[in-house]
């Protein structure tokens, strides 16, 4: 029988364990023990690979400290103008080294005011650089 590829929502459900797993500080290893299962099948939920049961989402929002909507917020397949590539752009900047290690950092800060204070600078630099800007030519 073959296995049917996963929705955007379970990518999106990928997404959001790998990201509260990150904000939390806690290893693909220290969940699967919470879970009572391997390391490869929470790198399975987190990639989307294997679906994520009801019991079983219930069971890592438990783990996880969250309630159930978590999962579900945000969801770029909630909108109707979503493409399947506005949803394999969000997968692969979930999926990224750099993305995991900048949330890491930003979880790390105590300060909801200083959380803002790096997402306002984040969004500003962002904007120089949509407008052209850029750091000055030497020379």
């Amino acid at each position: 029988m073959e296995q049917k590829a996963p929705s955007l929502i379970d990518k999106h459900v990928a997404g959001r364990i790998r990201l509260r797993r990150l904000q939390l500080g806690m290893s693909q290893e220290d969940l699967a023990r919470a879970l009572n299962v391997t390391c490869q099948q929470v790198q399975k939920y987190e990639k989307g690979a294997n679906r994520v049961t009801a019991g079983r989402l219930h069971e890592i929002a438990r783990v996880l400290t969250v309630p159930i909507q978590f999962f579900f917020e945000e969801n770029p397949g909630c909108g109707d103008d979503v493409t399947d590539e506005d949803a394999r752009r969000w997968s692969q900047i979930m999926a990224s080294s750099d993305m995991v290690s900048f949330i890491q950092l930003l979880a790390g800060f105590r300060s909801p005011k200083i959380r803002r204070s790096m997402r306002d600078l984040a969004l500003a630099v962002a904007e120089e650089l949509r407008e052209g800007g850029g750091p000055p030519d030497k020379g």
